[in-house]
């Protein structure tokens, strides 16, 4: 029982084994407290024992990690600034990316040049409280199947 957890882990009691808080949260004290969530826009990587661990993540930005406005985006984790949208592209609030306008095509986050027989799509952009790292194979088919499932979709039709 003379055993503590260090900072960035946590134990149901003192003697117990220790686990590493998981990404998205710190823990600055040694002892058994639970680790805290970072704020809102930001996560930090597994075992982290500082809020200042907490980086802003793609599309927020600055000291305060607060969502890049509409017609701006932020592709990067960081305080860097969000950035506008290149011309016939938008965004909603707190995006990564830009996607083409309605009449005009291209790749997210690239050029977009008029077309006149553009096919219908939906893009929207949302955060994950989850890191990249965590979502892997399974994660991913299960979101693109809840995605494909909310709009009414076949999963093929559903990019990530």
């Amino acid at each position: 029982t003379d055993c503590t957890c260090v900072v960035g882990y946590t134990a149901a009691s003192d003697g117990d084994v220790c686990s590493a808080c998981d990404a998205g949260t710190y823990k600055a004290t040694t002892g058994t407290e639970p680790c805290s969530m970072c704020p809102t826009g930001t996560s930090s990587a597994r075992e982290s024992n500082d809020l200042t661990d907490c980086k802003c993540l793609a599309g927020y930005s600055g000291t305060s990690c607060t969502a890049c406005m509409a017609g701006t985006f932020k592709s990067s984790s960081g305080t860097t600034a969000c950035q506008l949208c290149l011309s016939n592209s938008e965004s909603a609030s707190g995006s990564a990316l830009c996607y083409c306008s309605v009449g005009f095509t291209g790749a997210d986050g690239g050029p977009c040049v008029a077309c006149s027989d553009c096919t219908s799509a939906v893009t929207f952009t949302g955060t994950l409280a989850i890191t990249l790292s965590e979502f892997n194979t399974a994660k991913r088919a299960a979101y693109v199947a809840g995605v494909a499932q909310a709009l009414s979709v076949a999963s093929s039709s559903v990019a990530i």
